[in-house]
Formats: structure tokens, sequence, C-alpha cells
């Protein structure tokens, strides 16, 4: 999984928070950062059956960061 900007304790204490905000606004189609809770779904499908044929991949849950940056 390749998360975008996820607000997490540590992005919070070393991420000014005028910096973070500019990147969520310039950078990703959804405008709102990743919360950890974000990634779960993903994580979840991935170590289920209904994902046993996916190999080798590199899932993004980055908030449309793909599309801009």
């Amino acid at each position: 999984i390749a998360p975008g900007p996820t607000m997490t304790e540590a992005t919070k204490q070393l991420v000014p928070e005028g910096i973070l905000d500019l990147i969520v606004n310039m950078m990703m189609a959804i405008h709102k950062p990743l919360e950890p809770d974000d990634l779960t779904g993903t994580a979840v499908w991935l170590a289920s059956d209904d994902a046993k044929m996916v190999t080798g991949q590199c899932i993004l849950v980055d908030g449309g960061m793909i599309m801009l940056g």
C-alpha cells in the first residue's frame, strides 16, 4: 500500500500545518489528507481471499495525488 500524506501523530508533529495544507491543496485531487483509517479497507481487502490473486502490486491510496503530483 502506497499512501499519500497521512495524518498520523508523527506527521502532525513533524510537518508544519501550513506546509501540509499547501501540499494537500496543490497536489491532491480530493484536497483532504488521509487519516490512518482511510488505509484500513485496502489492507483488509489485501489480506482477504478476495485479493488472493493480487501479487506484486503497489496499491495507491493517495487521495488522487498521482493525478496532480
